[in-house]
Order: C-alpha cells, then sequence, then structure tokens
C-alpha cells in the first residue's frame, strides 16, 4: 500500500418612571423573561496529549470538534420541548465530529511525516458539557529513501539553478516534511523562471509514501524550456525628453526576461514623481527569437502640488507648514519646491531647485536658497542662506556634497545686534538599515556631517565643524526592544566668539536631553544667556514595549551637555513615555525629570515619527 501525491447590545432605551407601581411590574416581568428565555453556552472541552509544540497545534486546528469548544450559544425559546430539541442537536453535532477526529488526526500528522500514529480517544460528558480526550502515538516518522531531482533542458547549467540544487532544502534519509518538498519545488522553478526560462515547467513531481516501511521516494523532473530575452522596452509619455526617461530604466534590451527587473522598473516610475499610474504589458505573443518587447504605458501627475500642514511639537510649540512643488518645470525633469514653515521659535521660507543627474530620487544637483528668523539657544537670529549641493549614493551611503553661503545677524539679552558670515564646503554622509519603515525592532542608522570655513573667503572666522550621531535598536522580546542614540560634535577654532550662533553646539530637547528644554544646556555669557558651545556630547538609552495591541509605554535615560570644553559637566534626566502606533509613526508622550538641577520641573515632550 502507498500513497502519491502529485503536484501540477441590546439598544435599551429610558423611559421617566412615574411610580414604584410600574418599577415592580418591571422587575417582575425581568424575572419572568428571564426565567423562560435564557441563553444556554454550549461547549467542548478538548484535550490532546502525546504530541506537543507544532503537531499539537497542527492537530487542533484540523479537528471539527475544537471549533464546537468556542462556546456556541443558541436562544432557547419558553418550552421544555424546543430546550431538548437543542440538547439533541448539538450533542449529534458533538458525536459526529468525534466520530471524524481520528481521521482528521491523520491528516494533521502527515504534514510532518507521520503516517501511522495511534490515537486512543474518548468522549464524555451530557447535555451541554462535553469532554473530548484524544491520546496520540505518532508512531515513527517516515524518512526520504530514494531523491530523484533532473534539470532538463538548455537552462539545466544556468548558475542560479546549480546553486539551488547544491542546497536544496531535502535530502535521502531525513524526515519527510510536506512543507520542505514544496519549498523545494517552488525554489527550484523560481531559478529558472527567474533566469529568463518562462516557458518551464515539471514533466513530474512526485512524492510516493509507503507507510508500512516507512519510506518515502521522491521524484522531481523540470523542463526549463528555452531562455527568453527582453526586447525592445517602449514608455509611453509625452512629458518628458526621451533621454531622461531613459536614465529611469534598468534594462537593457538582450537581458534575460526577469519579471523581477519589471517590478523594479515600475517603481522606479512610480517612484519618480512624474507619472501617476504605470501599467507594465509584456507582449509574449509578439516575441522574436525569444525576445519579448516591452510596453509602459504612464499618466502624467499633475504638474503643481500644494500641502497646508499643521502640528504642535514641545521644541517648537505651535507649527504651520505651507508648500508649493512644480514636478516639472520642463521636459528635462527639473523640479522646484518652495516651504514656508512658521512656529513660535522659527519662521523660514526656503526654496530648492533640483536638476536630475542619474537616478531621480537619489542623484541631482540642487540650488537652495532660505531667509528666516529663528531663536538659537537665547539668541534671536535673522539668517539669509544660499548653496548648491551634489547629492547621490555612494557604496549605499546617501552622500551629500555642498557649499553654503551664510549670512546671520544675531542678538542676545540687551546686547547690540552683531553680524556674521560663513562661506562652507561639507559632505554629508547617511546610512540606515531597519526591518521597518515606520516601527523598526531592529536596525541602526549614521550620519556625519563635516564643514569649514574661512575668514579669508567670505568668513567671519576660520573653523572646522564635524557632527556625528548614531541610532541603533534591538529587540529584547516580541513587543519590547532597545533604543540606543548618541551624539557627538566638536568646532576647531581660533576665535569662537566670531562664530555665528546657528554653527554651535547646544544640548536639550525631544532629540537631546529630555528632561531640560530645547537647547537650554550649553553655556552661559556673563547674562547667563545661553550662547553655545564648541563641544557636543549627548546620549540615551531607552526601553519601550507595547502593552496592549498598539499601545505602550516606555522608560528611558538621558545624559549630555554641550560645553567650551572637553571636561563638559553631563546633565542627566530619567523619565517614563506613553507610545502610540499609529499609520505615520510611532506617537511618543514623554514626562522627564532633570536630575541635576532641583529648579527644573517635569518636562512633557511630545513626538511622532521613526527614531532612525
Amino acid at each position: 500500500m502507498y500513497a502519491v501525491l502529485a503536484s501540477n447590545n441590546l439598544d435599551t432605551g429610558k423611559e421617566t418612571s412615574r411610580g414604584g407601581l410600574r418599577w415592580c411590574a418591571a422587575c417582575v416581568f425581568g424575572w419572568l423573561v428571564a426565567s423562560v428565555g435564557a441563553v444556554q453556552a454550549q461547549s467542548v472541552a478538548v484535550e490532546i496529549s502525546g504530541v506537543d509544540g507544532q503537531l499539537a497545534a497542527n492537530v487542533r486546528s484540523y479537528l471539527d470538534i475544537a471549533k464546537l469548544s468556542a462556546n456556541t450559544e443558541e436562544r432557547l425559546n419558553t418550552t421544555e420541548d424546543e430546550r431538548s430539541a437543542a440538547v439533541a442537536r448539538f450533542e449529534r453535532r458533538v458525536r459526529q465530529a468525534h466520530a471524524r477526529a481520528e481521521s482528521e488526526i491523520l491528516n494533521a500528522l502527515r504534514p510532518f511525516g507521520y503516517y501511522s500514529p495511534n490515537v486512543l480517544k474518548e468522549l464524555s460528558g451530557d447535555g451541554d458539557a462535553w469532554v473530548a480526550r484524544y491520546q496520540i502515538e505518532p508512531g515513527e516518522p517516515v524518512v526520504i529513501a530514494g531523491l530523484a531531482v533532473t534539470v532538463e533542458g538548455e537552462g539545466r547549467t544556468a548558475d542560479p539553478v546549480r546553486v539551488v540544487l547544491a542546497d536544496l532544502g531535502i535530502r535521502s534519509g531525513q524526515v519527510l516534511q510536506h512543507a520542505a518538498y514544496e519549498i523545494a519545488k517552488s525554489r527550484l522553478f523560481e531559478s529558472v523562471y527567474g533566469a529568463g526560462y518562462i516557458d518551464a515547467s515539471y514533466a513530474r513531481s512526485e512524492m510516493r509514501v509507503e507507510p508500512e516501511i516507512r519510506e518515502a521516494d521522491i521524484w522531481l523532473t523540470l523542463n526549463t524550456g528555452p531562455r527568453y530575452y527582453f526586447g525592445d522596452i517602449v514608455i509611453e509619455q509625452d512629458i518628458l525628453n526621451a533621454d531622461v526617461v531613459d536614465r529611469l530604466v534598468d534594462i537593457e534590451p538582450g537581458q534575460p526576461f526577469d519579471s523581477d527587473q519589471l517590478i523594479g522598473l515600475q517603481f522606479a516610475l512610480d517612484d519618480s514623481g512624474f507619472f501617476g499610474d504605470v501599467t507594465i504589458e509584456v507582449l509574449r505573443n509578439q516575441a522574436v527569437e525569444q525576445r519579448i518587447p516591452i510596453v509602459v504605458h504612464t499618466t502624467p501627475r499633475p504638474n503643481q502640488a500644494f500641502t497646508v500642514g499643521a502640528g504642535y511639537g514641545t521644541d517648537t510649540g505651535p507649527r504651520a507648514v505651507f508648500g508649493l512643488e512644480l514636478r516639472r518645470v520642463n521636459p528635462a525633469g527639473h523640479r522646484f519646491q518652495l516651504d514656508t514653515r512658521l512656529s513660535a521659535r522659527e519662521s523660514k521660507v526656503v526654496g530648492e531647485y533640483r536638476v536630475p543627474v542619474r537616478n531621480f530620487n537619489t542623484d541631482f544637483v540642487s540650488y537652495r536658497a532660505s531667509l528666516g528668523i529663528d531663536e538659537v539657544g537665547d539668541y534671536d537670529t535673522e539668517q539669509a542662506l544660499i548653496g548648491a549641493a551634489w547629492n547621490d549614493t555612494w557604496r549605499g551611503i546617501s552622500r551629500r556634497i555642498y557649499l553654503e553661503a551664510l549670512r546671520e545677524d544675531f542678538s542676545v539679552s540687551d546686547e547690540p545686534t552683531e553680524s556674521g558670515r560663513a562661506l562652507y564646503p561639507g559632505i554629508s554622509l547617511s546610512y540606515k538599515r531597519a526591518d521597518d519603515p515606520l516601527f523598526a525592532r531592529r536596525g541602526w542608522s549614521w550620519s556625519l556631517d563635516a564643514r569649514l570655513s574661512s575668514e579669508s573667503l567670505f568668513g567671519s572666522a576660520d573653523f572646522q565643524r564635524v557632527t556625528l550621531t548614531g541610532d541603533h535598536i534591538r529587540p529584547l522580546g516580541e513587543r519590547s526592544r532597545l533604543l540606543l542614540r548618541g551624539q557627538l560634535g566638536t568646532i576647531q577654532t581660533d576665535d569662537f566668539t566670531k562664530i555665528v550662533p546657528s554653527q554651535r553646539f547646544f544640548a536639550g530637547g525631544d532629540r537631546s536631553v529630555r528632561g531640560y528644554e530645547f537647547e537650554s544646556l550649553a553655556p552661559r555669557n556673563a547674562l547667563g544667556a545661553v550662547i553655545g558651545g564648541r563641544y557636543l556630547a549627548t546620549a540615551s538609552v531607552e526601553l519601550d514595549w507595547l502593552i496592549a495591541g498598539d499601545y505602550g509605554a516606555a522608560v528611558f535615560y538621558d545624559v549630555g551637555n554641550a560645553a567650551n570644553n572637553t571636561s563638559m559637566d553631563l546633565k542627566r534626566g530619567v523619565g517614563i513615555g506613553f507610545r502610540w502606533r499609529t499609520p505615520v509613526g510611532m506617537l511618543r508622550v514623554d514626562f522627564a525629570h532633570p536630575l541635576d538641577d532641583p529648579n527644573e520641573n517635569l518636562r512633557l515632550h511630545i513626538t511622532i515619527g521613526t527614531p532612525l
């Protein structure tokens, strides 16, 4: 004997009582209803022994009788006969399900290689409450005795095929696992299909099991068929120059056909921001010499986009954002964006003009200008900036090489307004890796920014400024994680007083030492005003966990300061927080207490987004 598997609420109203008589009548009526029209709970308790883990879970999922164990409620009518009939119906369902249990257990164990189990079953109970017991001896598992895997056709020597065949995931002598067999079949087929053999098919895919001798034989014969290639690729659009669109296509005619590359092309066109709908048509029936033409149908996105937003941050107070984006200034794909940001601390207008170079999303030249007023520490500043930057991806790292010219007028307390300038070339490098873009449980990121300015070239002072930031997240359990954050900064100069406030270092706030006000930790002048420092060092340790659904809590410890020497007086803060996982990121409400300033009270910090 052998088995063959082949694949080819009750709305309640209220009314005003007119007296005790009506109330008493209502009570009596309710008692009568409860006496003759109750809800009877009928259930089956299912006990499984002899197996555990995945086996027990799979058995329970196969058992129909286990599905009756979740209380089946039935509203009974007023007569005893109707109640008796309902009890009898439930008993029939239980006994019928119990009779099927042995075959269901066998079906549940087979995927794990157990084809000859012994099952002792027992059913007890009466009326509405039953107990079903199943003692299972799975026996010895079936092992793979014979394994014959053959790839036929011109794709049999392709590198992806050889890689899969070298580690198929199943082998002779291994306990038979149906899931492992199906995975092996899929991996082998995908290795061929992904290499351009899109006519590939199994001439034979068979698993034959002989339960009496506990052995199984597997045959897999895959015919690859001919290899197909990409033919001409036509993108239907009339909003951009052809050479601009060609830069979005990372496929050359003559390359082996690969559906993953077509998906990548669709994503690239979607992410470019120029097109609303993108559909790809594979003209298989028009293939000539195994070269398949591809036609990409597109519809343009509206050229103008307006944004209006409002929010609140404990560092900035209430804020509003107004924006205008011109997605296509010309057929060359140039873009322009204008942003206006208004808040209690900062008001700024920023304009940016982008010229794409290679990849529209990561490689571009940008020209930027901004005007604004800002509170930096205890300084009131007026800033005007112009700059240009080259943005690209270098060895997986986001890179920005820039040149910016800044003029800044600033004053503090009752002192007269001063003016400063800086012309600084610089470079910014950043990298992020996370298992989830919004709710990472494992990931890390870092960024490095270095710039220098010369007094002989427009600047008010010679200085070199370097900032390094790092974040790390790791899971501690199924619903908890550890978050680490750190930042270091240094300014090298012969005359720190000539450096404009926006280039100095400050600590404190939502992303710094949370027990202290935003930019309140730094050296002070003779009048006690916070004026910024030459060095920066901050670090944070946080543990958060989801307690119920998307809601959770956190505890944290922050330390750091900004100073004019490396032997700085580090300030510490501790706190607790509330967490809510929203569709746009984690909402964090933190209550932080400073440990080094008894005059400071609890500070509230509210932020939303990703910590990386």
